[in-house]
Formats: C-alpha cells, sequence, structure tokens
C-alpha cells in the first residue's frame, strides 16, 4: 500500500466510559463495508473503501487514555481528532489537561480535529465553542471545530469523512511512520 492509502490518527476524548472513540467509530462503520484490522480498548484499526477514493484505506486511530505517559509514535500521525463531551461537567478540567498534554507531546503544527459531542437532548452545555476555541485560540493551536450529534448516523459519518479526507491529502511526513528513541540508542518503534 502506498502512503496516501493509509491513515493514521490519535484521539483524544473527554469520556473514557461512554461515547468513546470506539463506540463513535463503531457508528461509522454501521454504514460502511470493512474489515476490522486491529480492536482494543485504545486502539482500532480497520479497512474501508472510502468515498471517491475506488481502493481500500486502512485506517489506525489510536486513543490516548492516560494523560501522564508519553507514546512512541504520537507524532507520526495525519492529525489529531480531540472528541469533548459537552454535557459532562467534568470535561472542563479533562480538556485543560489534554491541552496541556497536547503541547508537550505532540506535534503542535498538525491539525486538531476538534469535535463537540451531543445528543438530541443536549441541553445547557459545561463547555460550549467559545470556551473551546478560546482554550486553542490561547495556546495557539491549528484545529478545526466541529459539532456531532451523536444521535444521527449521518451527521456521525459526515464529519469522520471529512476528517478521513483530510488525512489522505496531508499524508504523513516522516516516511515509514517512525520515531527515534534515545534510550539504548536509537530504534524504530510504530505507534501501532
Amino acid at each position: 500500500m502506498s502512503s496516501d492509502e493509509k491513515i493514521q490518527l490519535v484521539a483524544f476524548s473527554t469520556n473514557d466510559t461512554t461515547d468513546t472513540p470506539n463506540d463513535i467509530i463503531n457508528t461509522f462503520l454501521s454504514k460502511h463495508i470493512h474489515s476490522i484490522l486491529k480492536q482494543t480498548r485504545h486502539t482500532y484499526g480497520f479497512q474501508t473503501e472510502l468515498p471517491g477514493t475506488n481502493k481500500q484505506t486502512k485506517i489506525l486511530i489510536y486513543s490516548v487514555l492516560d494523560l501522564q505517559k508519553e507514546y512512541p509514535g504520537i507524532k507520526d500521525i495525519n492529525c489529531y481528532i480531540i472528541f469533548i463531551d459537552t454535557e459532562k461537567e467534568e470535561s472542563i478540567q479533562l480538556f485543560n489537561d489534554i491541552i496541556v498534554y497536547f503541547r508537550e507531546y505532540c506535534d503542535t503544527s498538525k491539525k486538531i480535529f476538534v469535535v463537540a459531542l451531543e445528543t438530541n437532548d443536549f441541553s445547557n452545555p459545561y463547555l460550549n465553542k467559545n470556551d473551546i476555541c478560546g482554550k486553542l485560540d490561547e495556546n495557539q493551536l491549528n484545529y478545526e471545530y466541529n459539532n456531532m450529534n451523536l444521535d444521527d448516523k449521518n451527521n456521525v459519518e459526515e464529519i469522520l469523512l471529512k476528517i478521513f479526507d483530510f488525512s489522505l491529502k496531508n499524508p504523513i511526513r516522516n516516511v515509514g511512520n517512525t520515531i527515534q528513541h534515545q534510550q539504548g540508542g536509537d530504534k524504530s518503534c510504530n505507534i501501532f
């Protein structure tokens, strides 16, 4: 497979129990013919034909679950996704923690797709668009803000297809998708 047929993403979420990145990917996959390559709590790999490509694309999404740990390969991706559960109060602190982690360990030049999650029962959010964008602007991060209605499978699909399309148009710059480790000499290691 050539590099433009492979997508690698890193996802963060302010909710690790419900509406996780894996749950959102499952909603997307319910609308597409696909094959699962790998599925764990933190890694989701699948292959599908994206609209307009006429070929199979391998998509690997790694969810950062521990904001106290540096992950190898976290910079060798197409882009980042931050899923924000705007309906949970604890999302405020978790979003701030994600931004601190991002500034320390991630490639701040890469685009972040910020996805504010809501449902049809959406009422008063704890985080709104102004709060989220203000924090990202304050940290001078490259991002695109999106609202995702989890009760609308078409909306979930539309936003994820936008992210996948961006990723195909912005291939990973580091050939081989590896990073160098200084511990015990140089070694190549893949995030997945």
